[in-house]
C-alpha cells in the first residue's frame, strides 16, 4: 500500500506506473492533471508523508489524498488564503505530527492580518505536533501566540526562521523565556535574533536559551537589520534618525553625495553598527556558544550542536517598506565580513568549529535542506577547541 508520495517532473511518464518507479533521487516538480485520469490513485491514499516540491498544495489534494493519516506534511510554497480557510474550517489533518511550511505575506498590511489570523486558527485546528518548521516573512505575534497555546507542551523540534523584511515578532528573552515555560520537552530550536553589539540585551537572549533544559540542537539567525534608522512621516517623507552622541563623523550621511535619488542614506553611525553586528568570527561564535552552554541548569541535557549565521546584513529602513542602502555598497562589504558557524561538541566534551559559506544566500532548516542557493563548507578552522575552562561566562 502507498505511504509516501514525493512528486516528480519528467515528462515521459504517462502513468502512475511509470511515476512509482521513477528515481527516488528526483526532486522537481509536475503537476496533478496527468493523474487525473489515473484510477490507481484517484482515490483517498492513505498515505503518511506527503511532500511537494514547486506544486502548490489546494483543495485538489483533498481528492488525492487522505489527510486524516497524514503524520508528515512539507511544503515549499505558502498555502494560499483560501485553501488556509479551507483547511481551518474542515480541520482534516487528525493525524499529524510533522508540519513544515512557508508564510509569505508581502502585500497590503490589511491583507496580512487577514491571512496571520486565519493561518493561527489553522494552526490552532490541528492535533499537537512534535515538529514544526514554519518558514515566514512575516511571523506575527497571534501565529507564534497559536503555536505556543495548542503544541508547546507536544513540541520537540521547533524551527521559526523568518525571511524578507516585514516587521516580525523579535525574539528577545523574555519571549526566549515563553518558549521555555511553553515547550518543556524542546530538543532542537530554530529563530532569528537580534543582534546589538553583544551588550546586556543580547548576553540576555543567550542566556535564556540556555536555560531551556531539554535543549540540545540550536540554530540562530542573527538578526542585524536596523529597523530603527528611518521612519516614514504622515506626509510620506522619510526621516534618517540622529543619535546626539555620535561624534561628527557618524552624524554623517553615508555616503554624503551620490547613488540615487529614491535611495535612503543611513548615517556613518548606522553603518559602522551594522558591520560590528555582522562580523561573526571563530571567537565570538565560540563565546556565544560558551555563554548559551554556561546558563544550563543542573541536571539539563547539554548543547551538543550551535549553527550561527548572518541575517539582514546591509538593511536599513521600515520593517514594512524596503528602503536599503544597498547601492551604496555595505551590502558588499557586508558579504566580506559575515560568516557562517557550525559548533559541534564531541562525545569527549571536544568543541568543533567549522566555517560555512555565505549563509544570507539561503536557509538551512534543522532538517538540513537548503531553500535558497548552496552550502559551501570550508576547512575546519578550530578542529578542537577544548570547553573545559576555569570560569564559564558570557563574552563581554
Amino acid at each position: 500500500m502507498l505511504k509516501r508520495l514525493y512528486l516528480v517532473q519528467y515528462s515521459r511518464y504517462a502513468s502512475i506506473e511509470d511515476f512509482m518507479i521513477a528515481p527516488t533521487g528526483a526532486t522537481s516538480t509536475t503537476r496533478l492533471n496527468p493523474f487525473y485520469n489515473e484510477k490507481e490513485i484517484k482515490r483517498h491514499c492513505p498515505l503518511t508523508r506527503l511532500q511537494l516540491r514547486y506544486e502548490q498544495f489546494d483543495e485538489d489534494w483533498s481528492e488525492l489524498v487522505d489527510f486524516s493519516t497524514l503524520r508528515t506534511l512539507i511544503l515549499d510554497q505558502p498555502i494560499e488564503q483560501r485553501m488556509v480557510n479551507w483547511l481551518s474550517v474542515k480541520a482534516p489533518f487528525r493525524s499529524l505530527s510533522e508540519l513544515e511550511v512557508p508564510i509569505n505575506c508581502w502585500d497590503e498590511q490589511h491583507s496580512r492580518e487577514l491571512y496571520s489570523q486565519a493561518f493561527a486558527t489553522f494552526i490552532r485546528g490541528i492535533a499537537p505536533l512534535r515538529s514544526l518548521n514554519i518558514w515566514a516573512n512575516p511571523l506575527t505575534s497571534n501565529i507564534l501566540e497559536a503555536i505556543l497555546e495548542k503544541h508547546g507542551t507536544s513540541l520537540r523540534r521547533l524551527s521559526l526562521p523568518t525571511f524578507g523584511h516585514l516587521e516580525s515578532v523579535r525574539f528577545d528573552a523574555y519571549q526566549v523565556h515563553e518558549i521555555n515555560r511553553r515547550c518543556p520537552s524542546l530538543r532542537e530550536l530554530e529563530l532569528n535574533v537580534p543582534r546589538s553589539k553583544g551588550d546586556i540585551a543580547e548576553q540576555a537572549i543567550y542566556t535564556a536559551l540556555g536555560s531551556i533544559p531539554q535543549l540540545q540542537h540550536l540554530q540562530l539567525n542573527l538578526d542585524c537589520e536596523d529597523r530603527t534608522c528611518v521612519r516614514t512621516l504622515a506626509n510620506g517623507e522619510i526621516e534618517i534618525l540622529n543619535n546626539p552622541s555620535w561624534d561628527d563623523f557618524s552624524q554623517q550621511s553615508f555616503p554624503s553625495e551620490g547613488g540615487p535619488a529614491w535611495e535612503v542614506n543611513p548615517r556613518n553611525g548606522h553603518v559602522v553598527d551594522m558591520l560590528i553586528n555582522c562580523a561573526l568570527d571563530a571567537k565570538l561564535a565560540e563565546e556565544i556558544f560558551d555563554c548559551i552552554s554556561s546558563a544550563k541548569p543542573l541536571g539539563a541535557q547539554r548543547l551538543d550542536s550551535l549553527r550561527l549565521s548572518i541575517h539582514g546584513g546591509g538593511f536599513f529602513g521600515d520593517p514594512n517598506l524596503q528602503y536599503p542602502a544597498d547601492a551604496c555598497g555595505v551590502l558588499e562589504v557586508v558579504r566580506r565580513v559575515e560568516k557562517a558557524w557550525m559548533l559541534e561538541r564531541s562525545d569527549v566534551g571536544a568543541l568543533e568549529v567549522k566555517e560555512l559559506g555565505g549563509e544570507s544566500d539561503f536557509y538551512n532548516g534543522l532538517n538540513g535542506s537548503s531553500r535558497r542557493w548552496m552550502d559551501r563548507e570550508q576547512e575546519v578552522l578550530t578542529p578542537q577547541i577544548q570547553t573545559s575552562k576555569s570560569s564559564a561566562h558570557c563574552y563581554q
